[in-house]
């Protein structure tokens, strides 16, 4: 275990799926070391990613054990977006008319979701019993952005309006 010092790597990301296409990005992390400060003093970490049909995943954590004596401080930051999310209706009777044209503007909206959620760990029995207790607290936003040809606006389907998911 290192006592002091300073760590960084960064590692691409390249995926395939059928509902994404190709997606491209990176992940990395910075790790701080310091005298008793196990396993680390900080650790920041981060991801980029782009896919080839319009969605993306961005996110920052930050790791600090011990921050606040024996208190592990713990966040996140994140944004999801998804430029041509489907929509083809609620219900059995779903996508009138669907020839198979994902990306037709009836089918699709624009969504974006960032979010965020901080805690602090701690061990109240002791270091060395796992019994941790967790005190946090996060919250999402929805954005919801329906195109002009869009049949989103036409159903008006619950939750269209965005809005706090928590």
């Amino acid at each position: 275990m290192r006592k002091s010092g300073f760590d960084a790597m960064a590692i691409p990301l390249v995926s395939f799926s059928s509902g994404q296409d190709m997606g491209y990005g990176t992940v990395g992390g910075m790790y701080r070391y310091a005298p008793g400060k196990e396993p680390y003093a900080h650790a920041i970490s981060a991801q980029v990613f782009f896919s080839n049909r319009g969605v993306q995943c961005h996110s920052l954590r930050y790791d600090g054990p011990k921050l606040l004596g024996p208190l592990r401080v713990e966040g996140r930051m994140d944004y999801r977006r998804e430029i041509r999310s489907p929509f083809f209706g609620a219900g059995n009777q779903s996508a009138p008319g669907f020839r198979g044209d994902a990306n037709n503007e009836l089918y699709i909206f624009d969504k974006g979701t960032p979010g965020f959620w901080f805690r602090l760990r701690g061990h109240p029995i002791g270091e060395d019993h796992p019994l941790q207790s967790y005190l946090g607290n996060g919250a999402r936003h929805m954005r919801v952005e329906a195109y002009k040809k869009s049949m989103l606006p036409l159903e008006k389907p619950l939750g269209m309006d965005g809005g706090s998911m928590g």
